[in-house]
């Protein structure tokens, strides 16, 4: 087991017309093969929407991995968040938590 995975996780944004375009990448020193959920709770005036995604990918050393692809449209005066968790054989859960893009 890695007892220090040094997996960094980071969101890159496309707001070149709304809806902004968000892909979070990952990368580790690390050859790794990871579990990943993503969900966007989105929570306003209009009530709360819950999106996600899961699934498996292989990560190579040293290299940026890209986990999905969505769109957010976040209404004004809204609270929205993006939760990713990884899981896998040589780490320990890890839960990343995102401010959306505005």
């Amino acid at each position: 087991m890695i007892a220090d995975s040094d997996v960094q996780v980071w969101l890159e944004t496309v707001q070149s017309s709304p809806p902004s375009i968000v892909v979070p990448y990952i990368q580790s020193d690390h050859n790794l093969a990871l579990h990943y959920r993503v969900r966007v709770v989105q929570e306003g005036h209009n009530g709360k929407s819950v999106i996600g995604q899961a699934g498996a990918v292989n990560v190579l050393p040293n290299t940026p991995t890209a986990l999905s692809q969505f769109r957010i449209s976040r209404q004004p005066e809204s609270r929205c968040e993006i939760e990713i968790t990884l899981t896998g054989s040589h780490i320990q859960p890890e839960n990343h938590r995102f401010e959306c893009p505005s």
